[in-house]
């Protein structure tokens, strides 16, 4: 029972905390950087987070856990009148994920099932690929202000629905997933879901080498309401009319809105954020409205405790995470390829 609560403790751990040329414009000249919300405005994103953990104390002294997960999805302006908010529709469209826990190794991607190397979940059949499996396919809807503020979603609970619907009942799973089906709601998602691409614009016209302040509260799945503090910087503006490129900085930390320990895996343990700081660049498409890649560098540190368990287990985590845009196009043909090679026999190993 012990054992099967650790475990419980590692997957939550991984969900949570998987759960950021020449200078073409002048640095007196202002422009303006927002999201492109023309009405069938198409794009296609990359979100990929490689993860490395390292547990100290507690019953898993020396532990190390390493993650690489990565969603594929296309983003549509489904509604926009030019004036109000947008409907952007959001169809997630691939999951690959590899994880080392030091114990066990899995491998899924939803392009390659064939080649899954498998987790069980429990007891009977299920597995963690099925789970991830299940999102494939799944569409949410984000309604968006003008200035980038997200006002609703829509779909996330049905999401969520589809992944656990018919899981083994096994008590440490019921815990976990139950957590999450609590913290993953439209609402408290509403601000989350399109982070990468809204929350470091700035509240308007800048200069290059402006620097703007974002603190925004975000509920996070499993830790809770976090405050981000972020100071941007446009480092410089590269390119030419029509290609033009902003390059912002971003440098700050994450903590808790709370700054007392979070109650985890319904009150069966106590988990405490004690650091998590966070610096890295995004690169915007100022002519097409678009965030043509960003990447955010992490590092953090958490405590847990468990009632009846000596030590406390710390957690030091240090996190890449990359979103790049792809050409739909590009995707497409991608996706026609693997169901050509699949239908010829011929669909050897990739990864």
């Amino acid at each position: 029972m012990k054992r099967s609560r650790d475990t419980a403790v590692l997957v939550l751990l991984v969900l949570a905390t998987t759960l950021i040329g020449a200078c073409w414009a002048q640095e007196d000249e202002t422009i303006e950087i927002g999201l492109n919300l023309e009405q069938g405005h198409e794009v296609y994103y990359e979100h990929q987070t490689a993860i490395n953990q390292t547990f100290k104390g507690g019953p898993l002294p020396g532990l190390k856990l390493t993650m690489d997960i990565m969603y594929g999805f296309y983003q549509r302006t489904t509604k926009f009148d030019g004036k109000g908010p947008a409907e952007i529709e959001q169809t997630w469209d691939r999951i690959k994920i590899y994880q080392d826990s030091g114990m066990t190794k899995m491998s899924f991607d939803s392009d390659h099932p064939e080649l899954a190397k498998d987790v069980p979940l429990g007891g009977g059949d299920s597995s963690m690929s099925e789970l991830l499996a299940r999102q494939v396919g799944s569409k949410i809807t984000i309604t968006l202000e003008p200035n980038g503020k997200e006002t609703k979603l829509s779909g996330m609970e049905a999401l969520v629905k589809k992944m656990f619907e018919g899981l083994p009942e096994v008590p440490e799973f019921e815990l976990a997933t139950a957590k999450i089906k609590q913290d993953m709601t439209d609402e408290k998602m509403r601000c989350t879901v399109l982070q990468n691409q809204t929350l470091f614009l700035p509240p308007g016209p800048v200069s290059v080498g402006a620097t703007w302040n974002i603190k925004e509260a975000m509920d996070v799945p499993l830790l809770g309401k976090m405050i981000y503090d972020w100071n941007c910087t446009l480092k410089a503006v590269e390119g030419s009319s029509g290609s033009r490129v902003a390059v912002i900085s971003i440098q700050g930390d994450v903590k808790p809105a709370d700054d007392g320990a979070i109650d985890f895996m319904g009150g069966m343990a106590k988990l405490k954020l004690d650091k998590r700081t966070q610096e890295g660049e995004v690169l915007f498409d100022l002519d097409k409205g678009e965030v043509i890649s960003s990447t955010i560098n992490e590092t953090s540190q958490m405590t847990l405790e468990i009632p009846g368990m000596v030590d406390s287990m710390v957690l030091d985590q240090t996190s890449v995470t990359k979103f790049t845009r792809k050409d739909p196009e590009v995707r497409a043909k991608e996706v026609e390829e693997i169901k050509q090679a699949r239908e010829e026999g011929s669909d050897g190993e990739k990864r």
